[in-house]
């Protein structure tokens, strides 16, 4: 994601895991991209993500206003690209994994062991580094812990023990 932490501005793309209510233990997956003020788009050529499915998100300015945003299935070979015009600052970028909401709140997320993320980069200048630990707001558990960064990139752990960076 880049934007929105410190202004309105917001161009994103990601994977939605649904949990789904009749089958217990099962997530669907959906991948998407967004530039406000517009709605998330769904990306309908991607239709085989599973779990354990390396996918690789990548946003890149070609010229002025014009941004690429471009999801790749790694595992399924699988790929997907869009060319938009985002106008934002560009003042920060974040990694997010967020849980769905579902009628009586957050939902809980699927169960991963380690995430990677690795091969990160960011050009112009870079003032802060923030981690940030995802908590249950109803019940205080920690469901997802990151590893410190290195110069790789960092993992990411469900529940509340950081892994070792990549």
């Amino acid at each position: 994601m880049i934007d929105g932490l410190t202004n309105d501005d917001l161009i994103q793309a990601g994977i939605t895991e649904c949990p789904d209510p009749h089958l217990p233990g099962y997530f669907d997956y959906s991948p998407w991209w967004e530039v406000l003020t517009s709605d998330a788009t769904f990306i309908s050529t991607l239709t085989e993500l599973e779990p354990g499915d390396e996918v690789n998100v990548t946003m890149g300015q070609f010229t002025g206003t014009c941004r690429s945003i471009t999801v790749t299935d790694e595992t399924r070979g699988q790929s997907f690209t869009t060319d938009q015009e985002y106008t934002g600052p560009a003042a920060s970028a974040e990694l997010i994994v967020e849980a769905p909401s579902g009628v009586s709140g957050p939902l809980r997320l699927s169960d991963y062991t380690v995430a990677e993320f690795i091969a990160l980069g960011v050009t112009g200048q870079q003032n802060t580094l923030t981690s940030v630990q995802m908590k249950d707001t109803m019940e205080g558990a920690q469901w997802s812990t990151p590893s410190t960064i290195n110069s790789v990139g960092f993992n990411l752990a469900y529940g509340d023990v950081a892994p070792n960076p990549p």
